[in-house]
């Protein structure tokens, strides 16, 4: 889908906003609102996007530079209601996942797309299935060292994509639905009128 704008995005670049380790510096915006406050998690999740990407825009504006493009999406998992954290240890670990095994949950994905002047927001909300997990798979998987960067404590192409029975709704569940970014992203360049390459 951005194929065709690959030289009109040469000079208006993507920025992508995340607190993955990668990619922190860009990130000062603490992820400590009280969920509580919320009156469900996909609130909660798009609160926190918001927060990210105000966050971001005030660096960009503080250091002078220009919005181009810039996408930032939050990623939280939920069950009964509840937000799941990432993993503080390997007991949480365990308990946590052990809520989810054999069970459905939701997977929220709160996303903003800035193009120029333009915003889309968009919030994704897949049901996700676990098969029924024992104790000795999940303190095996803990010990991996892979949960613990993840809300819920798992990733679809880690380690713990096996324990996926069934997955219904969109792509997004995985931190960021590329495809919508995408249409996002071509829809702000034409209404910006960046369409020269």
């Amino acid at each position: 889908m951005l194929l065709p704008y690959l030289k009109v995005l040469e000079k208006h670049p993507i920025i992508l906003g995340s607190s993955s380790a990668s990619r922190k510096q860009l990130i000062n915006f603490p992820e400590d609102l009280a969920k509580e406050s919320f009156a469900s998690p996909k609130l909660y999740c798009e609160a926190t996007c918001e927060g990210k990407a105000a966050d971001i825009l005030k660096q960009l504006k503080d250091s002078g530079r220009e919005i181009e493009v810039l996408v930032v999406a939050d990623t939280i998992a939920a069950v009964d209601g509840k937000i799941l954290e990432k993993p503080r240890d390997e007991d949480h670990c365990v308990e946590m996942m052990g809520k989810l095994a054999g069970r459905w949950h939701e997977g929220i994905t709160a996303h903003r797309v800035y193009v120029g002047t333009k915003l889309y927001a968009f919030t994704t909300v897949d049901e996700l299935k676990f098969f029924p997990l024992d104790e000795t798979t999940l303190r095996a998987y803990a010990r991996t060292g892979q949960p613990y960067a993840h809300s819920g404590g798992y990733r679809l192409n880690g380690m713990s994509g096996s324990f996926f029975e069934e997955i219904r709704g969109s792509v997004g569940f995985q931190g960021l639905h590329v495809g919508r970014v995408c249409a996002a992203i071509v829809t702000g360049l034409k209404e910006m009128g960046w369409t020269d390459g």
